[in-house]
Order: C-alpha cells, then sequence, then structure tokens
C-alpha cells in the first residue's frame, strides 16, 4: 500500500516550475505577482498565507499581502480588489477565506477578474469549467488528479517525477464525498473529463458505504475526523484525502481511518493534498503572468 507523499510531488513541481520561470524572466521586465486579502487575523488564515507567501518568495514570484482589519467595510474592499485587478503588473489576486460572517462572501469573490481568479472561485471561471474552457483549474482539485496520477504512475514505476502520466479514467469509478465548491463539485466535473463515472455523496446521502464499496478511487472532502474506514472500501482502491481536522489530543488528521492494508494508494494527512495545493495555486499565478505578459507584448 502506497502513502503519496504530496510534499515531495510538489517540491520536485516547484523545481521545475523555479527554472521555468528564471529561464522566461531573461526576457521579461518584471516578476510575476500575487496579491493576497486578507481580512482580520484568524489564526489559521494566517497560517495558509504565510505558506503561500513563502512559497512565492522560493521560486520568484512577488507576494503582495494587503492585510486590513475586519472592521472594513465591504464596499471598502471590494474598491481595493478593483484597483488592483486593473494593474498590469498584477497578475494573481485571491481573497483570503474564510471572511467574516457579515461579509457576503459570493459578491467579494465576483469582484476579483476572471482573468486573475487563480483560486477559481468566481461565477464565471467555475461556469467556464462547467464549459470545459477554464482560465485557470481550481488548486485542490487540481491537486487530487495529480495525485491519482502520481498513485498509478509509483505504483508501476516506484518513481516520483514532477509531470506523472496523465490517466485516462475510463471505466473507472470514482466516488467524491462532499459537494462543496471548493472541492466536491468542481474536482467531479474534472473526473468527469477524464471518463470517470463519478458518484457524489454528501450529508444528505443515504447508505454511503454502499457506494463506496464500488470505488476504484474515492475522494474524501468531508472534513469529519477519521469518519470512515479504510475496511470498507474494495482491493487496489486509491484514497484521496482533502478532509483536514485536528483531534482533542491536537493532531492533523483526515476524514480516512487506516484500518487495512487493501489500499493500492493513499494521502496522508497532513503531508498529502495540502502541499500541492499551494503548488498548482503558483502554477496557476504563472500561467496568468505568462498570458499577461504575451498580451501586453502584442500591443
Amino acid at each position: 500500500m502506497l502513502k503519496l507523499d504530496g510534499k515531495s510531488l510538489a517540491s520536485l513541481r516547484e523545481t521545475k516550475l523555479k527554472d521555468e520561470l528564471a529561464n522566461l524572466l531573461k526576457t521579461k521586465k518584471r516578476s510575476p505577482c500575487l496579491t493576497i486579502f486578507q481580512v482580520g487575523d484568524n489564526p489559521a488564515s494566517t497560517v495558509y498565507v504565510s505558506k503561500k507567501v513563502q512559497a512565492c518568495q522560493r521560486i520568484g514570484i512577488l507576494p503582495q499581502l494587503i492585510k486590513m482589519p475586519r472592521s472594513i467595510e465591504e464596499n471598502d474592499l471590494i474598491d481595493k480588489i478593483v484597483s488592483f485587478n486593473r494593474n498590469p503588473d498584477v497578475d494573481g489576486i485571491i481573497v483570503q477565506l474564510p471572511l467574516p460572517k457579515n461579509f457576503d462572501t459570493f459578491k467579494i469573490l465576483n469582484h476579483v477578474s476572471p482573468e486573475k481568479d487563480v483560486d477559481c472561485l468566481t461565477s464565471l471561471n467555475l461556469g467556464r469549467l462547467f464549459a470545459g474552457r477554464p482560465f485557470f483549474f481550481p488548486c485542490t482539485p487540481s491537486a487530487c488528479l495529480l495525485l491519482v496520477d502520481l498513485a498509478y504512475w509509483v505504483a508501476s514505476t516506484n518513481k516520483y517525477i514532477p509531470d506523472p502520466p496523465r490517466k485516462d479514467l475510463s471505466g473507472k469509478t470514482v466516488v467524491v464525498v462532499g459537494r462543496s465548491t471548493l472541492v466536491g463539485k468542481p474536482v467531479s466535473l474534472m473526473l468527469i473529463d477524464r471518463n470517470a463515472t463519478v458518484i457524489v455523496c454528501h450529508s444528505r446521502s443515504a447508505c454511503i458505504n454502499s457506494y463506496l464499496e464500488l470505488a476504484d478511487i474515492v475522494i474524501f472532502a468531508t472534513g469529519c475526523p477519521h469518519f470512515f474506514s479504510s475496511k470498507i472500501l474494495k482491493e487496489n482502491c486509491i484514497v484521496i484525502d482533502v478532509g483536514i481536522s485536528k483531534k482533542e489530543d491536537g493532531r492533523l488528521v483526515g476524514d480516512l481511518k487506516i484500518e487495512s492494508s487493501q489500499l493500492l494508494a493513499y494521502t496522508p494527512v497532513p503531508g498529502g493534498v495540502g502541499p500541492l495545493t499551494v503548488q498548482c495555486l503558483l502554477e496557476n499565478v504563472f500561467a496568468a503572468f505568462k498570458r499577461n505578459v504575451e498580451k501586453t507584448s502584442s500591443y
């Protein structure tokens, strides 16, 4: 049973991206720029933002953190976002979630320019994903599919490479547990585009275990600590565990509890999907930068 090391794959892809960016910057006048808006001082958000900033700095992307007090008015935040939309030297914009409860998150996210929406959270980009023409692929779902590809590759070669071959999932049954806009819904669309047969389960689904027993691949994204046991999954199943929760003893755990060894591969928590999600964000910023500078140079 393979324990998929998302951190190692992210590191390999980071090195490759760093080299690609260094080569591109030989002919460009500026570095890529990612602007991050953070409202308030949510401790978890501060940790996540710090990881994104550090990852940007490692490869040569300029991180621009705009921290605002929780007392900021919603319209003032929107005005700030719009002003950065207009800045040609800003390639990517993200709004760190969660926002304060009194904020209209949907409204605020949809003021980010779709061409700078590197988190792929605007309605337009999600709609383009549905149509098969996205500006960007969402970061966590992209990480999930990379880890599926890695599982099949490592199972046959026992080697890690930055770009494991894209696996055609024809004939594979994939069960996605969770229907969030961040993970469950977009990853289901991306799996369908890979020719998988996709079943989506959620908190109102009956007899979830009966679907899990059929799965060749499972993507857990509920945030319910150790809610599911590996014992119910069939032999050679691949599990991508997006869920992350803190237990009473302070340990971070995923949705899956490993209680058997028949799986082909699984992702640990932490160290599985998380590091690769940050890497996919950097790759989206790089893609936005290339598109931006090519558009500018064509004028």
